[in-house]
């Protein structure tokens, strides 16, 4: 079967999709597995690890309490580990300093993942089932009795 730009692309994305999808449940393994903090970057003036379900990402430099902003969102504990929003602030327990952080849970591009995976492998299998059918792929001309090209978009059909 010959690969047009488009089958390509869309392989190309179906590869990007699964490697966020795998990196986004290995992630979430590696942080539930964890009891308390694991580093993927760990020094100033920035930390980020995986903790309870989610890629934080924490200051090390203090910031001026008038910018403080936190986006709340109330939701159970196994949809959004530990009640936090995208943004936190928090007052560090040994500075006493005020600093900010960022989450992601893991479930949100896994579950973008999923859905663009889905729904790519649907179009691929409509594409095949058209033509299989004696349906233009491109076009959706009926080929019933028609031999060479599509008159429609002068696709040619494939063996």
């Amino acid at each position: 079967m010959k690969r047009t730009r488009t089958s390509l692309f869309r392989r190309a994305v179906m590869w990007a999709a699964g490697v966020v999808l795998v990196v986004s449940v290995a992630g979430w393994v590696a942080s539930v597995s964890v009891p308390d903090w694991f580093p993927l970057v760990d020094g100033p003036p920035i930390h980020v690890g995986l903790n309870s379900g989610c890629v934080r990402a924490h200051s090390v430099v203090q910031v001026r309490p008038a910018s403080t902003v936190e986006i709340a969102m109330d939701a159970p504990s196994w949809l959004w580990p530990g009640q936090s929003g995208f943004v936190e602030c928090f007052r560090e327990v040994k500075t006493g300093k005020l600093l900010w952080g960022v989450v992601l849970p893991l479930w949100i591009p896994a579950t973008f993942a999923c859905a663009l995976l889905y729904c790519l492998r649907r179009a691929e299998a409509c594409t095949r089932e058209r033509a299989c059918v004696g349906i233009c792929p491109t076009c959706g001309y009926d080929l019933t009795g028609i031999t060479g090209p599509c008159p429609e978009c002068g696709k040619e059909r494939e063996a």
